[in-house]
């Protein structure tokens, strides 16, 4: 089996070659955060928040998922183990599950499955394959880590569907202080399980010389690419919840937390005139320009990072619509 599954990760690479490089990348990145922040900050800016609601809460435990199974299930990424498999892409850590697959499947199951228009459908399917394809070319994952991504998507998408309606009831019956310490209680706990389970993993593991050799070998391929010299880097398999996971959870919380003094519904969609869907996304694709500058800029200043990956939900959901109200006042636009 474990032939086949490898066997598949050459034959897609031996297929497109090293000169289709480029082109899988871009498609990767389809697979990234950056890109979960401009869908569903699109679905809100449509007024969709019911849709909107429901995918970033699926997509954030889902996240959380793959972090914590990747550890447990300590499986290498291919072209770690198997010298067949060539490595074009620098990654650190285990490959089983696929984030990229996980991820992806988990907002566009989301969103065929509550927005149900079929030419999306058909257009989040073939993105979720492509994704998952990108990854095996890579050399990153293997055909199981990818199925493994999409299964664990799909239980996520399910339990919360069947769960929403009583997280909506909770939400109208907390305050703000309750939602917020509920949110510190969740980080802490989540956190500190990881953390026990890394190290209690990571003490009695010996990270083979192969793997750091041929992530290394990875490195010097994207080095070459950038026309960069190659300088080595450690192997790191073992990560605790990364920064930007945990500020995007506390901003998260924190969103919840203003639409309840503000007494807004968690889920209620917003009726917008057909023009000011258009502002509200011209400023929010300008609001995401933003952020993706101020989080390159602060990648390595912690604090700050933390601080901008937990504006981002408030500054995605609210920011962007008051900022389209008040542009739409300036140039005496109807508003209602």
């Amino acid at each position: 089996m474990e032939r086949i599954d490898v066997g598949a990760v050459v034959w897609l690479q031996s297929l497109f070659g090293e000169q289709s490089w480029h082109v899988w990348n871009v498609i990767t990145e389809l697979g990234t955060p950056p890109v979960y922040m401009v869908v569903i900050g699109f679905l809100f800016w449509q007024g969709r928040r019911s849709v909107a609601m429901t995918a970033l809460i699926a997509v954030l435990i889902t996240g959380l998922l793959v972090e914590v199974l990747k550890v447990l299930l300590a499986i290498p990424r291919p072209y770690y183990a198997f010298e067949m498999v060539s490595a074009w892409r620098e990654s650190s850590g285990f490959g089983m599950p696929s984030a990229h697959a996980a991820g992806t499947m988990t907002l566009g199951l989301m969103i065929a499955v509550l927005i149900r228009r079929y030419w999306l459908t058909g257009i989040a399917m073939i993105l979720i394959v492509l994704v998952g394809l990108s990854r095996m070319y890579f050399g990153v994952h293997s055909v199981a880590q990818v199925l493994c991504g999409w299964l664990l998507a799909v239980a996520v998408v399910y339990c919360v569907l069947r769960l929403r309606h009583r997280a909506v009831d909770w939400f109208a019956a907390v305050s703000p202080i309750g939602l917020l310490l509920t949110g510190v209680a969740s980080l802490m706990l989540l956190t500190g399980f990881q953390q026990f389970v890394v190290q209690s993993i990571a003490e009695n593991f010996t990270v083979p010389s192969l793997w750091i050799e041929r992530f290394n070998q990875a490195v010097a391929f994207e080095d070459r690419l950038d026309g960069e010299q190659f300088k080595a880097k450690p192997l790191t398999l073992f990560h605790g919840i990364s920064l930007p996971a945990i500020g995007t959870i506390t901003g998260f919380w924190m969103l919840l937390a203003w639409l309840r003094q503000h007494h807004e519904s968690l889920w209620a969609d917003r009726p917008i005139k057909r023009y000011l869907l258009s502002v509200n996304t011209l400023t929010g694709l300008l609001i995401v320009v933003l952020l993706t500058n101020l989080l390159a800029a602060t990648e390595n200043i912690p604090l700050l990072n933390f601080v901008v990956w937990s504006m981002v939900p408030l500054m995605v959901v609210q920011l962007v619509p008051y900022l389209s109200f008040r542009l739409a006042r300036r140039l005496n636009l109807p508003i209602n």
